[in-house]
Order: C-alpha cells, then structure tokens, then sequence
C-alpha cells in the first residue's frame, strides 16, 4: 500500500472516528485489529476508539457514510475492494439524492 492509498484509508476511517482518536487508528490498521476493536468496544469492551459504544449507532454510522458492511471484516489490504464497493454505495446515495429533488 502506497502513502497515497493509506491517506485514502485513513480519510475512510476518520468518517467513524473522532480526530484525537485518529492517531490510535495507525497503529490499528498496521495490527489490522481496528474493526474488530471497534465491534468489542461496542460489545461493552474497553473504549478506544471515540464515543461509539452502540452496535446500532455503528452500523447506522457506516451506513451514512457509504462504508461497505463487509468492512468490519476488511484489513487494509483488502483496500482495492473497500473502494470497488464504497464507490457503488456512494453512487447509489447520490442516484437517490438527486432523484428526490
């Protein structure tokens, strides 16, 4: 993965996270841990990663920002397909948008 590539992931990521958080969030996708962090903190586990601490409020979180529900399985270096399918739902979202104008 090129520095480009990992900006365009951790751009993807800040959507769920708080900024101060963003930090931990490196170390994390190096360990390729971060999702199944996020699900445990979520599951009443230790809080990590911002204030999220409920599975639904999650779920609806990556579902506004267009983030695939494979994700939560997804290390970085499934990045070529977090894209593929990112890019689908993000089309889809505008398709709506500008169908209900």
């Amino acid at each position: 993965m090129n520095w480009l590539q990992l900006n365009q992931m951790f751009i993807i990521f800040f959507l769920v996270i708080s900024y101060k958080n963003l930090v931990l969030l490196g170390d994390s996708i190096i360990r390729k841990v971060y999702f199944q962090e996020l699900l445990a903190q979520c599951q009443g586990g230790l809080k990590k990663y911002g204030n999220t601490t409920d599975l639904q409020e999650l779920q609806e979180n990556l579902a506004m920002n267009c983030i695939p529900d494979g994700m939560k399985k997804m290390t970085a270096d499934d990045y070529e397909e977090l894209l593929k399918k990112r890019r689908k739902l993000m089309a889809e979202k505008i398709r709506a948008y500008l169908e209900n104008l």
